[in-house]
């Protein structure tokens, strides 16, 4: 169902003497459904759509998970009472299952976000060990992992087109085992994991802020 932030519409007072009303509406529940433009409205001041995050690798060297995809709109025609479709997505599940031996699991995607007819990728899935340590491509890619050598693999590429989002970290470097990237973030690719004798994780990717909404309208945020 929908959040029940969405029904009620969130008021906040402009200050001036022209200044009309700041209305809010958040799609936070991870679903997919139908959103009915308020009467009056014709455009939204602002719109951010962001896609689920990634889930980290499960194994010896695992790489962490990629943020979703941040996309940000501005100043977006609609028509009043017309229905939008939307789709929220959710984080990628936790892997599970590995006993420790052979190939790690890597991570699940996070789900895509849309918004009418923009989509904001999920994140990828981290990497792990051996065959399965290359981060997945997302939104922000997955952090890589290695292998039994500590031969780094790389972390996963960015695929978002219309938004914010940035590769995965590759794996560290050891004799024998290493650790795992950083998964990428909005606005920064993810880190390289620790080499040497040093088995720090990479950090993940910093994100983005953006500025305050000025115009009365409806956002979805």
């Amino acid at each position: 169902m929908l959040d029940t932030r969405i029904l009620r519409h969130r008021r906040h007072r402009r200050g001036g003497g022209g200044g009309g009303e700041l209305q809010i509406a958040a799609l936070t529940t991870v679903e997919s459904g139908s959103w009915t433009v308020p009467a009056g409205v014709s455009s939204l001041a602002e719109v951010l759509i962001v896609a689920g995050g990634g889930s980290g690798g499960l194994g010896r060297t695992a790489g962490g998970g990629g943020a979703g995809e941040v996309v940000h709109l501005t100043d977006l025609a609609v028509t009043s009472g017309g229905s939008i479709a939307y789709t929220v997505g959710g984080g990628g599940a936790a892997a599970t299952g590995y006993s420790g031996n052979g190939d790690g699991i890597r991570g699940e995607a996070g789900g895509d976000t849309v918004f009418g007819a923009t989509t904001a990728f999920g994140g990828g899935g981290g990497g792990a060990f051996e065959d399965t340590a290359t981060g997945l491509a997302g939104g922000s890619g997955g952090g890589g992992g290695s292998t039994a050598g500590g031969y780094p693999k790389d972390g996963g590429a960015s695929t978002a087109s219309t938004g914010s989002g940035n590769a995965g970290g590759r794996g560290g470097t050891a004799s024998y085992k290493a650790s795992g990237g950083g998964g990428g973030g909005a606005d920064a690719v993810g880190a390289v994991g620790g080499a040497g004798s040093s088995y720090d994780g990479g950090a993940g990717g910093a994100g983005l802020l953006f500025g305050p909404i000025l115009s009365p309208a409806i956002s979805k945020r």
